[in-house]
């Protein structure tokens, strides 16, 4: 099997995208039968090349606010227009806590890869990824043990396993506890943290209340 993972997020090697397909690269590679090559979304010449030449595609991707990257977006226009079978799958990451954010994006990639005339491996969704390259390595552990299994699995057959999907897919939606623990912790002010820091970082702090278009 020729395995070609993309990673689709703009951030490229530096995302939580990419956190996630090493994770899932290391399991795949336990399966000494088999070749792996990595793509970027923001290498488009290079990354049309290695699609050619696989037979099974994985793009993986963030969700920002219910939209995939223009990128990821452009590059599905192009291999549109190009022939020969593939087995194509979807790996869907997000900062929502909940799954059910991706739920319309994952029909239409499943549809896609029927219209593009490709198997379709499966769908993964996993929610609450923005921020895991800050946390403790021992709170991300189980999240890249679950991916190192993912691969794995993937290469005995070339299909996501279905039990692993499922287990990754939760919370479809937060229980009402909570989701009221976490309006509390909104109230607080302590999901905020994060963001401070990364427009700290990127020196957008002092206009983060900015509003140009008014």
């Amino acid at each position: 099997m020729k395995l070609l993972a993309v990673n689709g997020s703009p951030r490229a090697a530096s995302s939580n995208t990419e956190i996630l397909l090493n994770a899932f690269s290391s399991g795949f590679l336990e399966n000494s039968q088999h070749e792996i090559s990595r793509g970027y979304i923001t290498r488009p010449d290079e990354l049309l090349e290695l699609y050619g030449n696989a037979d099974h595609v994985i793009i993986a991707f963030p969700l920002y606010t219910d939209a995939m990257p223009a990128q990821v977006l452009e590059f599905l226009e192009v291999i549109s227009q190009q022939r020969g079978h593939k087995t194509l799958g979807w790996i869907i990451q997000s900062g929502f806590p909940e799954s059910c954010h991706s739920l319309p994006v994952t029909r239409y990639l499943e549809s896609l890869a029927a219209q593009l005339g490709h198997d379709c491996s499966g769908t993964v969704i996993k929610g609450g990824v923005e921020g895991i390259q800050v946390k403790p390595r021992w709170m991300v552990r189980p999240l890249l043990k679950a991916f190192f299994q993912l691969g794995r699995s993937y290469s005995l057959d070339g299909r996501f396993c279905e039990e692993m999907v499922k287990r990754l897919h939760r919370p479809e939606k937060l229980h009402p506890l909570a989701a009221a623990w976490f309006r509390a912790l909104i109230a607080l002010g302590i999901p905020d943290t994060y963001w401070r820091v990364m427009l700290k970082k990127h020196g957008a702090h002092t206009g983060r209340f900015d509003a140009p278009y008014l």
